[in-house]
């Protein structure tokens, strides 16, 4: 059985003045699912997100969330049905880390209205999922860039929404950290049927977690559909000209992917 459609495109295409940096991207992303997007530096993976979320506006084609073009939604309406975890967030000054993570409860606020205790407990159950309780009342300029992160990570749980996107999301954070938060990803699919649309340049998190995959290349998607018959050995030579190896790992459960560098396996 098909599931629904959360986010799909058709012609989607953008540029800066006369330079194009997407052309013609026409996907269709279903609810209850995990997507990679992968591709190397330049291609265009933050700018297809940005249009995604409707932080930029395409020069060509569509952009529909669930089933409704996406321009026709207003912003509170909006932040209610997908949420965004940035590469790099400024949390300002003055802000604790409690007051960062209730910002993604604002959506369902009225004007002039205090956070209900409904919304305490998601900023409550998004700040201990991420394991950030002990430093609620921390101010953001007291903490490490990888702290902030999780803050803004909470800050998306918090907001509690259908679809959530990731755009390099863990690039600052060790590998418990990135792991914790993959890991509650991948429940949120499986356990309450979110969508996740994640951009990352790590292929064996792709593997272990993305159900399936967009490779992207100057601008364009090249190769999509399930991790394993889409991330192969010939596509890593096409897309980021190295040699790999891919092979069943047994402790992790997935396909775990090596590479060679010089004609040593890295």
């Amino acid at each position: 059985m098909n599931k629904p459609v959360a986010l799909s495109t058709k012609g989607l295409s953008f540029s800066y003045g006369k330079v194009p940096t997407l052309e013609n991207i026409n996907v269709e992303l279903s609810t209850g699912k995990f997507y990679g997007i992968i591709g190397p530096n330049g291609c265009g993976k933050t700018t297809f997100l940005d249009l995604l979320t409707g932080n930029k506006k395409p020069s060509a084609g569509t952009v529909h969330l669930f089933d409704k073009p996406l321009s026709s939604y207003g912003k509170r309406d909006l932040a209610t049905l997908l949420a965004l975890v940035p590469q790099e967030y400024d949390t300002g000054f003055g802000f604790s880390v409690e007051e960062v993570v209730l910002m993604g409860r604002h959506p369902y606020i009225p004007r002039f209205s205090s956070p209900t205790p409904t919304d305490w407990e998601h900023v409550d159950r998004a700040m201990e999922a991420i394991g950030i309780l002990a430093m609620r009342n921390r101010y953001t300029s007291t903490l490490s860039g990888g702290q902030k992160q999780r803050a803004v990570v909470a800050r998306a749980l918090a907001q509690d929404t259908p679809l959530l996107l990731f755009d390099e999301a863990t690039s600052s954070l060790d590998i418990k950290y990135t792991l914790q938060i993959f890991n509650l990803a991948r429940d949120l699919v499986d356990s309450h049927h979110r969508t996740i649309v994640a951009v990352m340049h790590n292929l064996n998190l792709a593997t272990a977690y993305c159900d399936e995959v967009l490779i992207m290349d100057k601008g364009k998607i090249v190769s999509a559909g399930s991790t394993r018959s889409t991330l192969t050995t010939e596509v890593v030579r096409e897309v980021f000209g190295v040699d790999s190896n891919i092979a069943w790992d047994e402790y992790n459960q997935s396909y775990q992917i090596s590479f060679r560098y010089g004609g040593k396996n890295q």
